[in-house]
This record gives C-alpha cells, structure tokens and sequence, in this order.
C-alpha cells in the first residue's frame, strides 16, 4: 500500500476542486464515495463505476456543518488575506497577531501551505461554500441568521455556521485512515467531532462497534449530527436559534396583523363620521404603511436562504451515503442506519425551512392585503369627500339662487334711490355723471380683489406692505409724541 495508489489523479487530483484557484474557500474535494482497487491495472468496473476486484478499499469525501466564533474567523480571514498577498509573511502574521494571538502550529501551518503546490483546505461559511467561485459572494449579508441571534444573546459570543469536510480511507478492509478540521486555534467544546467519537468508542455506547464499517457509519453519524447532540449546551443548539428566529418573525408578523385589523375597524368607524382631511390622511398612512412587514420579509428570506444552502449541502451528503450504501451491494445495517439518520436529519431541517416559507407567505399575503385595503380605503374616502364636496355645492347653489332673485332687485333699488335730476327734481347731479364716476371706481376695485385672489405672491406681499406701514406710522407717531413730551417738560 503507498501514497501514490491512495492518492492517484482519479481519487484526489481530479476531485480537487480549486487546486489552482487563488481563492482559498474555493478548494475542497469534491463529494463522492467510492471502492477502489491497490492494483492500478486492475481497472475493470461494474456498473456503478466500482473496480470488480477492488478488495475492501473506499475512498469518502463528505461536507459537514460544524461552527466557529464570528471574531475568531474574521481575524482568521485577515490572516489569510495578508499571507496572500504578502511575500514577507512575518510581518504580516505579527500584525495580525496584535490583534489576536493564534497558536504557532496554526500560523505556522497557514505560512507554509496557504499557497503550496498542494494548498491548504481551510474551513468555509455558508457563503462561501455554497459560492465558492466568488472572491466576496453578493449574498454574504445572507449569511447572518446564527450571527445576529447570538449577538443579541447578551450570555453568547457571536457565533457563526462553519462547513468542514470529511476525508476518510478504508485500506484492506482492517484500517481506516480520516481527517477533519478542528476549529481554529484548535478550541474544543462539547460539539468536537474526534471527542465525541472518541467517546463512543471508549465509553462504549451503543450501538456497538463490530466491524470497520461500524467505525465509518459511527464516523459520519458524528460529523452530520453536530447540531442534533442530546447534550449540546444551550450556546450550541443552532437548530433551536433556527427555529427561534422563525418564531420571532412570526410573532411580530401577528402583531403586525393584529394592528392592521384594527386600523381596519377604526377606519370603518372613522369614515362614517366626516372625517377630516388630516385625520383621513393619517389613518390611511397607516393602512398603507409596510416599513415593519418588509424588515420582517428580509429578515425571513435571510433565514429561507440560509436553510437552502444547509439543504443544499445536506443532499449532497445523502448522495455520498447513497453511493457507500450502492457500494456494498448489501450493506450493513449500522450503514443502513445512519443513512437513515442523515435522511431524518434533513428531513428536520427541510420541517423549519417550511415553517419559514409559510412565514414569508403570511408576510406577502399580509402585504398584499394592505395595498388592497389601501386601495378601498382610497376609494371610501375620495367617495366621501365628494358626498362633502356634493353637500358644499347645493349650498352655494341655493346662495347663488338667493342672490340671482335678489340681485337684480337691489341694483334697481339703488339706482332709482340715487340722487339725480332724471329721478328727483331737486337734484343738482346728472346722472351721467353720477355713473361715470361709479363705474371706472368700481372697475378698478373688482380687478384689484381679482388680482389679489388669484395671484397669491401679490396677495402675501401686499398684506405684509400694508402691516409693515401700519405699524411704522403706528411707532412714528408715538415716537413723535415722546419728543414732544421732552421737549414741553420744562414748560409744564
């Protein structure tokens, strides 16, 4: 057995995804299972694509969720980007390290093999492994549902959903040779995947270990179940922050509902009562007013993406298990078990993904809702106000009857009440000239109240001019009689 039979283009180079790539979130291997044979001319395969005498070798590449503090990745990912871009690397790792101080091995590590011929694979977010051909994904913002909840948590750290990957080799039937990432600076807590297998081993929990597929099956039970522990402390149930920030979405989309339903019933009631202008105005603001139902369909579709990827990457999983399971021909049944776990794992994440869509429907329809009652709402109050409008008319209508009956009358009145010597003999005024004056007088007083109605800059100014001359002559003349009061003191 060597490195080169293990290690051959078709089951490591020609899965290596990103191997020539800059980006380091863009290297990982490629998910697959298969058995393979030491023997290279031995190639012959079935079916399925597994070597006829391939012995008792198999060959795993799986991705798994696991998690990281939020500041712990990002000082990682300054690292990172100043040992890539940096020849000089002390430098650059010594900046860093002021602003936290990571352990030796791992900086040591990053320094030699960040940008080897045969890179390092580091871990990635969701983001990143999901768009991993992207240096900065468009939808990073996305990938902080488990960040906020944490960071609103005033007993948390921020924390952050990390995807690692599985390597795992069975050699002749009898070894198993597998990696995994630890979190950086090497941190273990309870969801440490070696401490818990570990653990099963020597603690010897059931099911028992009787073959060494009995060891891959307890392998990757522990890597897809990090979340989904009995005995996670609360800091770490990731799959109960899920489901809480679903909740907490839905609690104030009910509230939103309820308040929307009584603004309702107050309109209702309010447009029955003649309303004001200002007061319409304000109740239909509020009907229409969708601020708080759009943060809260952001904040759902932050979830919603966040479950695509874990489904996403939980399929790929259930596809590396169907070809392990394919591979055996009649698997064992702790191989049979645990690809019946991961299903039932998946099948939990996909129960909240759909209580999170159903949420976002409530918020659309919610939304929808309140543009169709703003639209009605819009509608009673321009009907009311013409029913106003209408009853304003009829009474300029009877004022205006009014004064067409009496109008003509009162012109007559006066005319024949003027003191002229056509209509009184003792007049010493012609009437001629009594109308040649009344009517340029009057012409030039109706064009003046014209002008003034319609034009209201002149309106303003011409009533501001006539304030301010009133209240000049007002304070000359007391000003005047204040000099006239000295001036006369002495003579009094």
């Amino acid at each position: 057995m060597t490195k080169e039979s293990i290690l051959r283009d078709d089951l490591w180079k020609n899965l290596f995804h990103g191997r020539t790539s800059q980006l380091v979130h863009a290297r990982f291997m490629k998910p697959m299972c298969s058995r393979f044979t030491i023997d290279l001319e031995d190639s012959e395969s079935d079916e399925y694509g597994t070597p006829r005498k391939s012995g008792d070798n198999m060959v795993l590449y799986m991705p798994y969720l696991h998690w990281e503090e939020h500041q712990t990745w990002s000082d990682r990912q300054s690292l990172i980007t100043e040992l890539e871009q940096s020849n000089n690397c002390t430098h650059s790792v010594d900046r860093v390290k002021k602003h936290r101080v990571y352990s030796q091995e791992d900086t040591s590590f990053l320094r030699k093999y960040i940008n080897h011929e045969s890179p390092a694979h580091d871990r990635r977010t969701l983001d990143q492994s999901y768009y991993y051909n992207l240096r900065k994904p468009q939808s990073q913002n996305n990938d902080k549902v488990i960040l906020q909840y944490t960071k609103n948590v005033p007993e948390m750290t921020s924390k952050m959903i990390m995807v690692d990957q599985l390597w795992l080799w069975v050699l002749d039937g009898n070894t198993i040779v597998t990696a995994f990432p630890r979190r950086f600076n090497r941190a273990k807590d309870q969801a440490d995947v070696l401490d818990g297998i570990e653990r099963h081993l020597t603690r010897g929990v059931q099911p028992a270990v009787k073959s060494i597929y009995d060891v891959v099956a307890l392998v990757i039970e522990h890597c897809t179940g990090v979340f989904f522990q009995r005995q996670l402390p609360p800091d770490l149930a990731f799959f109960e922050f899920f489901a809480d920030s679903i909740g907490s979405v839905r609690n104030r989309q009910a509230q939103a509902f309820e308040l929307f339903s009584a603004t309702s019933i107050r309109f209702k009631s309010l447009i029955t009562e003649s309303p004001s202008g200002e007061q319409l105005s304000t109740i239909l603001d509020d009907l229409s007013y969708i601020n708080e139902e759009v943060r809260l369909v952001s904040e759902i579709k932050s979830v919603i993406n966040e479950l695509d990827k874990i489904d996403f990457l939980s399929g790929h999983q259930q596809e590396v298990l169907a070809y392990l399971t394919r591979a055996h021909g009649r698997p064992r049944r702790s191989l049979r078990e645990v690809c019946d776990i991961v299903e039932e794992r998946r099948h939990a994440w996909a129960g909240i993904a759909h209580t999170a869509e159903q949420t976002y429907q409530s918020l659309r329809d919610l939304m929808d809702l309140k543009q169709r009652q703003a639209h009605v709402s819009e509608a009673r109050s321009a009907r009311a106000q013409v029913e106003v409008s209408t009853r304003h008319g009829r009474s300029i209508m009877l004022f205006t009857v009014v004064t067409i009956i009496f109008l003509p009358m009162s012109f007559l009145a006066s005319l024949f009440g003027m003191n002229s010597i056509e209509l009184n003999d003792g007049s010493k005024l012609d009437l001629s000239f009594i109308l040649s004056i009344l009517f340029p007088i009057s012409i030039v007083v109706i064009l003046f109240a014209l002008v003034l109605a319609f034009y209201e800059t002149l309106r303003i100014s011409f009533i501001l001019s006539t304030a301010l001359r009133f209240l000049s002559r007002c304070l000359g003349f007391k000003r005047a009689d204040r000099k006239l009061d000295v001036e006369l003191g002495p003579l009094r």
